[in-house]
């Protein structure tokens, strides 16, 4: 390879497969535009440590070579969400700490002999996993870290045994384990697939609960399958209670979850009358928090103590205003009080400095406020949904506001502008309305 190409700064894609390269120069750091990086079946036997300094990159596919490991410092990709690494002389899993997008790692073939704890960590987006073909002798319990995994092959290893904690993975929908000499659990069940060994291993699962649970545990999933256990909040650090028509969350389980780093709550189409008062628990740390599909009429004054919010939907339910405290969260973005009973923008959500989007379709909206302290006093916002509401007027200057690069307006009591206008989508409407001001 010549070390000439390492000068070629705007490049983007690079694609150096079925050659005969037995190294990489050390320059290719500074190709820092590159997305997609291919450089498979060749003799590479490392990868240069500055490879690291691409932070664009988005595939890394290093499939047929000699590689014994990959980078170490492979954390910094913190863009990559495809590693393509099969047929090699790998050892061990990488450290990928940081890799916080990775969504799918392909390292079948190769001499792996274990998935380490720290590894399945910090993999919240990973959903494809394949190890098969590999030396690996037993899995971890916290495999069931990797919340998000729907792909998982193991196939032709070692693995004598099975962790049940591998039935908390909600999203797995393929199970590999051919090639196993697993004594724990019958020949038929493994043939049986994915399912069947999940049920089983579910089984096992909630047994141990109630033995740890007898051994006073604090394990959450014991006394009430609808919450979830340690497992599927650490490290994803999220909460979901979703569609289990509760109409409370008792305080223990926002205890456990605020032991867990939790950053992110789901408690959407539930029977919720009002906001969990445990929910507190977690003000220091929540950055997304969906509430939709409840029964909730009001939001508490304590919400302004949630300094790290960023999302927040609480459409679908019977909110009819906000409390004012509620223009103290500074760090939101975006707000979702759709399909409520709003009768207006409430006043405090013009103190949003923050917030990009507002969605507050199907309420019963009847003016936009679009002077200094309404939606003027805005400086970020690029999304306004008010469709299906029953505003009568739409004010000319709502076109002056050329931060905004969505608007929904359609389905309002308003004559103008017309329906073959609104269909023309956002610049359309924008630019009739700058034209209806007066001169």
């Amino acid at each position: 390879m010549e070390p000439e190409l390492t000068n070629l700064l705007m490049l983007e894609e690079l694609d150096l497969s079925h050659n005969e390269l037995t190294s990489i120069p050390e320059g290719i750091g500074f190709l820092v535009r590159i997305s997609k990086l291919t450089l498979s079946h060749n003799k590479l036997k490392n990868l240069p440590d500055d490879m690291v300094n691409i932070r664009r990159l988005n595939t890394l596919d290093v499939m047929n070579n000699d590689l014994e490991k990959l980078p170490a410092n492979l954390g910094e990709l913190r863009k990559l969400e495809f590693i393509y690494a099969q047929h090699n002389d790998i050892v061990e899993l990488p450290t990928c700490n940081g890799c916080e997008s990775l969504k799918e790692i392909h390292i079948s073939n190769n001499f792996i002999k274990e998935v380490p704890a720290d590894f399945c960590q910090n993999l919240p987006q990973l959903k494809v996993l394949d190890l098969r073909d590999n030396k690996i002798e037993k899995l971890c319990s916290e495999i069931a870290y990797l919340q998000s995994i729907m792909r998982l092959d193991l196939s032709n290893n070692s693995i004598d045994s099975l962790p049940s904690s591998l039935s908390t993975l909600t999203h797995l929908v393929s199970l590999q384990l051919d090639g196993n000499p697993i004594r724990s659990i019958r020949r038929d069940i493994i043939q049986g697939g994915t399912v069947r060994i999940l049920k089983l291993l579910r089984d096992r699962f909630s047994l141990e609960e109630h033995v740890d649970e007898a051994k006073g545990s604090t394990i959450i999933g014991s006394e009430n399958k609808a919450f979830p256990d340690r497992f599927q909040m650490r490290k994803a650090r999220s909460l979901t209670i979703s569609g289990k028509n509760l109409k409370d969350i008792p305080d223990s389980v926002f205890m456990t979850a605020q032991e867990e780093s939790v950053d992110k709550i789901d408690f959407s189409k539930n029977k919720l009358t009002a906001f969990p008062d445990g929910i507190s628990y977690l003000e220091a740390s929540l950055s997304e928090m969906d509430l939709s599909s409840n029964i909730i009429a009001s939001v508490p004054t304590f919400m302004s103590q949630f300094t790290r919010i960023s999302y927040l939907n609480l459409s679908c339910n019977a909110i009819s205003d906000l409390p004012k405290e509620f223009g103290l969260l500074n760090t939101l973005r975006e707000l979702n009080v759709s399909n409520n009973k709003l009768t207006k923008i409430p006043e405090c959500v013009y103190e949003l400095l923050s917030l990009e989007i507002l969605l507050a379709r199907d309420n019963k909206i009847e003016k936009i406020d679009v002077g200094a302290t309404g939606l003027a006093a805005l400086p970020k916002l690029a999304t306004l949904d008010l469709a299906n509401n029953n505003i009568e007027h739409v004010p000319p200057e709502l076109g002056l506001l050329k931060k905004i690069l969505v608007l929904e307006i359609a389905g309002n009591k308003f004559r103008q502008p017309r329906h073959q206008i609104l269909e023309k989508g956002t610049d359309a409407i924008m630019s009739y309305l700058r034209d209806r001001i007066p001169q």
